[in-house]
């Protein structure tokens, strides 16, 4: 099973490897790393650790996450 990487709009790849990704947005992408997700830079860089069930995408300055089965 392939992991998914990230290819930007210029043709780079950045060094980001996980499970899963979510949907870009600000610059920041959502990821899923050892069953958690977390949020990431374009570059690869950890903004917010892994700690949630599911994540979505950063809206503004804001994002939904469900940690401990609750949305918040």
């Amino acid at each position: 099973r392939k992991k998914p990487i990230l290819i930007l709009a210029n043709g780079t790849i950045s060094p980001l490897r996980a499970e899963a990704i979510g949907r870009v947005q600000h610059g920041i992408v959502p990821a899923k790393i050892k069953g958690l997700w977390g949020y990431f830079s374009l570059n690869g860089s950890q903004i917010i650790e892994p700690q949630f069930e599911e994540a979505g995408p950063f809206l503004g300055l804001m994002a939904i996450a469900k940690i401990n089965g609750r949305y918040g």
